[in-house]
């Protein structure tokens, strides 16, 4: 159990991934994982953005395959797999506890990625034993907000996929991962657009949605603002991706102290696709592009992963910027 207390975000738990590595890495030790990440080759792509490729083979032949979505709204099956299956005696790193709030119901889990991305590649899990499907609630995007609070690794990063944006599991789970790479997002100048801030197309090829938090007194309201968002985007039947991260702040300046929460509207992919070279999910919105072929690895291109970016989310956030304005226009 990881028990922690509110007056723990201000300044990080001090030993949140500690713990989480330490265990993570024995469950390594003791072969819980498909696979193992000692030979992941990497390479930085050249030209503006300093995109990160990654040779994922061992993820494409060897993952559990994804669930077929074909709606956002697709309700949870127990009849398919989902997290309460689990082998904890192998799987679960730690359940988490806020002991400052004693309404909170049901269990909050942090469990490894069987089929891992990169290192510390783990599953935050809220409210799991309450059978929730891939939709974001409130307490769930409460929950990844504390965790990056909690964090004293300014490498973590949290994500999130949507149904039909490339969620593999329709069972409500956030993805931790550190990453070392400092990506272009997180020092990208942002713009204002009402009382939130986008990432303008100018800046980067996959605009979208950006919610700033300075210290864990930021977390209610952001909250608030970010499920105002994807409740919106559930609503109208677009799918999205989150990621939660460190960065500068919206003038592209200081250390990496802001917590940056990009959301992005994006095409909608129904069933089960060929990924051919590499899918456009969160890590690849973010620039850490996951390829699964290795003569593709040897030579993707900035341009390929542009592409790729502009294709899945121009279009859909250049459609619903003004609608999102408006949605905020009283905050």
């Amino acid at each position: 159990m990881f028990e922690y207390r509110n007056s723990d975000l201000d300044e990080g738990s001090g030993d949140f991934d500690a713990r989480l590595m330490e265990q993570w890495n024995r469950r390594m030790a003791e072969g819980s994982f498909r696979y193992n990440l000692d030979n992941l080759l990497s390479r930085k792509l050249e030209g503006r953005y300093g995109y990160v490729a990654q040779m994922q083979r061992n993820r494409m032949e060897k993952r559990r395959p994804p669930e077929k979505m074909d709606s956002l709204r697709q309700q949870f099956d127990d009849n398919k797999f989902n997290f309460t299956k689990i082998n904890a005696d192998k799987e679960l790193i730690f359940q988490m506890k806020n002991l400052d709030d004693s309404n909170r119901k049901g269990q909050d889990q942090v469990i490894i990625n069987v089929s891992p991305i990169d290192r510390g590649n783990s599953l935050l899990l809220p409210q799991v034993d309450h059978k929730l499907p891939q939709v974001l609630t409130e307490y769930g995007i409460r929950l990844a907000l504390e965790v990056i609070f909690l964090s004293n690794d300014p490498e973590l990063r949290i994500m999130f996929n949507s149904l039909c944006a490339y969620a593999s599991v329709n069972h409500q789970h956030w993805h931790l991962e550190y990453f070392k790479p400092v990506l272009p997002i997180q020092v990208a100048k942002l713009t204002e657009l009402g009382s939130i801030h986008i990432l303008p197309q100018e800046e980067y090829p996959a605009p979208g949605f950006v919610f700033l938090l300075n210290s864990p007194k930021d977390i209610e309201q952001t909250v608030r603002m970010v499920h105002k968002l994807t409740s919106w985007l559930t609503d109208k039947n677009v799918a999205h991706n989150v990621l939660i991260i460190r960065g500068k702040n919206s003038a592209g300046e200081g250390g990496l102290q802001t917590v940056r929460v990009f959301v992005w509207a994006r095409e909608t992919v129904v069933g089960a696709k060929d990924p051919g070279a590499f899918v456009t999910a969160v890590c690849e919105l973010s620039g850490q592009i996951l390829v699964y072929k290795e003569d593709e690895y040897e030579k993707i291109v900035e341009e390929d992963v542009v592409k790729a970016q502009e294709t899945s989310v121009l279009q859909t956030f250049l459609r619903v910027k003004d609608d999102v304005a408006a949605l905020y226009s009283l905050n």
